[in-house]
């Protein structure tokens, strides 16, 4: 699938334009069409929007852009990432059903072609025991044999595990859930894991290409586990734990 850059920028332009949350960046793509329809190619529409504020409305009108675009298409290009939006037939629809759903996603690899009808989150702490690392590996392998896509966030050990629990099986894929960019690999230790999960499946962000590794980007991109999964098992986790509030999402 060829990427359409004017799509991805027009979207981004659209989230930093001022009073303009993901919510009401949604509600406007979905009354409005793809962004880039009324921000470039007719920006006179943007006269037909109730309540946009002039500061907005002369900001979607302006040459104005706070990321650095030209990074941005350059890492998409150099990466083969991909972009979908919610009014895309390939954004995932259980996502369209979560409180604070994506506007968009970035991905590298492969989305599954009929959905993700029949996935599983496993997810739990970094700092394993052997018997949890065991376990979610298992659990993984028989999910994946009996035909289910196993969904979790590339950390080290429970995540790690369960990714590669479900590649030893071969018969569902795997899918990754990204606190970064999908230009990068957070752990880099895991850049092997990464390249044969993108092998048949894919591993997916919400954030712009060159987006750093956060502490709160983690919490963040839970729903979106939670979300694309028919249900969470948390295999390990403290009382703490991000895995843990992954679950009730």
């Amino acid at each position: 699938m060829k990427t359409d850059f004017k799509k991805v920028r027009a979207w981004l332009k659209l989230l930093q334009a001022p009073e303009i949350g993901k919510a009401r960046a949604i509600n406007l793509a979905k009354t409005l069409g793809e962004p880039y329809t009324f921000i470039e190619e007719n920006a006179n529409r943007l006269d037909d929007i109730d309540n946009l504020s002039d500061s907005a409305r002369n900001f979607l009108r302006s040459d104005d852009f706070n990321y650095n675009w030209l990074e941005i298409e350059k890492l998409m290009q150099k990466f083969d990432i991909k972009f979908i939006s919610i009014l895309d037939d390939s954004y995932p629809i259980p996502l369209k059903n979560i409180f604070d759903p994506p506007p968009f996603l970035f991905y590298r690899g492969k989305l599954p072609p009929n959905g993700f009808h029949r996935s599983i989150a496993i997810v739990g702490t970094r700092k394993a025991s052997d018997y949890g690392k065991l376990q979610a590996r298992k659990i993984a392998r028989q999910l994946s044999e009996a035909g289910f896509m196993v969904i979790s966030g590339l950390a080290y050990g429970i995540d790690s595990m369960a990714h590669w629990g479900c590649l030893e099986a071969g018969r569902a894929n795997t899918y990754a859930i990204m606190g970064t960019g999908c230009d990068q690999v957070y752990p880099p230790r895991n850049r092997k894991l990464a390249e044969k999960i993108m092998e048949n499946g894919a591993i997916i962000s919400e954030y712009i290409p060159g987006h750093k590794a956060e502490r709160w980007n983690f919490p963040e991109r839970n729903r979106i586990i939670s979300g694309l999964s028919l249900g969470c098992l948390v295999v390990e986790g403290s009382k703490k734990s991000g895995a843990l509030l992954t679950a009730p999402l």
